[in-house]
């Protein structure tokens, strides 16, 4: 046998009984994910899913209103008519809410700038945290009425255990 020959099946020998790395997700991938989440999360609002909403809610939920840390609300008949007035015009789409307004997804860091760095909501966030925040019409827009609860497109995703959760929003 030749000596290349033994070489190669060494090589392959010991490979076959390690296992692949795992493979660390860049913040591109990272903000990509957290997009298609955020999405899901505002097509559930335009298709009224009170439900499916609820059940991307993280167990500990930040009041970003108060900067606190909320426990996980049980579902409720009180929670789906909340979720039900987030849109206000039902004729209106996540198209229409796409054509009217813009939105911003800020990272952790961005997050933190745009707070002042030091203040109790920093504390809550952690590294990977993604804020969304859709409220503000496009120019040609402006004198629109609103079509959508405001204060429910400004929330807070992060991935927990491998998950992506809804882990925080404004409160009444």
């Amino acid at each position: 046998m030749s000596k290349g020959l033994i070489i190669c099946a060494a090589l392959l020998a010991t490979s076959c009984g390690s296992f692949p790395k795992k493979r660390a997700i860049d913040s591109n991938e990272l903000r990509q994910e957290a997009t298609e989440f955020i999405f899901s999360i505002l097509k559930n609002y335009f298709d009224d899913s009170c439900q499916a909403t609820y059940d991307l809610f993280s167990d500990s939920l930040i009041n970003l209103s108060e900067v606190i840390l909320e426990p996980k609300p049980p579902f409720s008949d009180l929670i789906c008519k909340q979720h039900s007035k987030i849109v206000t015009d039902k004729s209106k789409t996540l198209d229409d809410y796409f054509a009217t307004y813009n939105y911003i997804i800020k990272d952790y860091n961005q997050t933190i700038l745009s707070i002042g760095g030091e203040s109790t909501v920093g504390e809550l966030l952690k590294e990977g945290d993604f804020l969304f925040s859709g409220i503000r019409r496009k120019p040609e827009f402006y004198q629109n009425e609103d079509f959508i609860w405001t204060k429910a497109f400004l929330f807070l995703v992060r991935k927990e255990n491998g998950i992506w959760r809804l882990k925080g929003g404004r409160s009444e």
